[in-house]
């Protein structure tokens, strides 16, 4: 097991990045947002967002604007599915990207908001 699938199996193990990951697979967030879908410290949120974007697992699909005029990042699982496999030759872990009609639908949404 390289040392890549052992981070992805922390993070599976780490219930607050269980929660943001599959929290992002089901909808784009916010840090703030996941903080209360999620119940983590915001602080924990941005933490762990940071981790997992650096582990391919989250990206930053756009940026927005609130009305006080503060850009703030949101958040999607670049993933669909992680697949974990353990047989006789020892552990697997696979990442199944997210689906290319989700990725292209993901891109017009931004666009369109862009206008």
């Amino acid at each position: 097991m390289d040392e890549t699938e052992k981070r992805i199996l922390q993070h599976l193990c780490n219930v607050h990045s269980y929660k943001i990951l599959v929290a992002l697979m089901k909808h784009e967030m916010s840090a703030s947002e996941l903080s209360e879908h999620c119940n983590i410290p915001l602080q924990t949120v941005y933490r762990l967002l940071k981790q997992l974007e650096d582990d391919k697992l989250v990206k930053i699909i756009r940026m927005k604007l609130d009305d006080r005029g503060h850009h703030y990042r949101i958040f999607k699982a670049n993933i669909s599915k992680i697949l974990v496999m353990l047989d006789g030759n020892g552990l697997e872990v696979k990442l199944i990207e997210e689906d290319k009609a989700d990725r292209l639908a993901s891109m017009w949404k931004s666009l369109k908001e862009v206008r």
